[in-house]
């Protein structure tokens, strides 16, 4: 055993020689061990170029009418200004940063890493059920099931349930949202203004508003009620 140790080490030592003199002498070794030149390496400007205008569109898609600017910058951390160049495709943005944006747009970094040519992973078509992204207001009881894919900027559908004795008031408040409301009751019913209109509906009923239209959505029953909602454009 301990001659197997020392040969080994012999050999390390000899790989990390050959290495050493390898990265000295400006080669590497390639595939099957072939020794490649320190040029064959390199990324062509364009290809950098292309990629970091890539990196940009792909931001900036994903922003979308969701955040502004400035907006993503508070969520991010990430100034507005380098925010603005890497849309732009010419910014440096490092790993930091990109991991930054990433979590601020809800989305997973090696999709802006991905090569936009490449086949599309599952997860940019379908949530499973188990993957659902989750919003809770913990005081008022009420929660939210994202069901469209992150960063889906023509809309966001989500699967509310809205507790009992529930008064909600949020929707013209332009902290939350600005867009288009459609909803559909699945279970329950709710109570609903929207302009000078106050109505109720219930299972198969559906109603429609901009987020300045939609004053309340109240649940004034002893039971919980289920509603699918679609945002548009998308915020989530």
């Amino acid at each position: 055993m301990t001659e197997h140790s020392t040969q080994s080490a012999g050999s390390a030592d000899a790989s990390s020689d050959g290495a050493a003199s390898a990265a000295a002498g400006g080669a590497f070794l390639g595939v099957n061990g072939a020794v490649a030149g320190a040029d064959d390496a390199l990324l062509g400007d364009d290809v950098v170029r292309d990629e970091v205008e890539r990196l940009g569109r792909l931001i900036r898609s994903a922003r979308g009418e969701r955040y502004s600017l400035e907006a993503l910058a508070a969520r991010s951390g990430v100034s507005a200004g380098l925010l603005s160049q890497i849309e732009r495709g010419i910014g440096n943005p490092s790993f930091q940063t990109l991991l930054r944006v990433a979590h601020a747009l809800d989305i997973p970094v090696a999709k802006l890493l991905a090569d936009g040519a490449g086949p599309r992973p599952e997860s940019s078509f379908v949530v499973r059920a188990h993957e659902r992204r989750h919003i809770t207001w913990p005081k008022e009881g009420m929660s939210w099931d994202i069901l469209s894919v992150p960063g889906q900027r023509e809309f966001t559908a989500m699967l509310g349930r809205i507790p009992p004795q529930f008064r909600e008031n949020s929707f013209n408040n332009p902290r939350h949202y600005r867009g288009a409301v459609w909803s559909h009751v699945l279970h329950g019913q709710v109570s609903v203004m929207i302009g000078d209109v106050e109505f109720t509906a219930g299972p198969g009923d559906s109603y429609s508003g901009t987020n300045e239209q939609i004053h309340w959505v109240h649940n004034h029953t002893d039971e919980e009620a289920v509603v699918l909602t679609l945002l548009i454009p998308g915020a989530f």
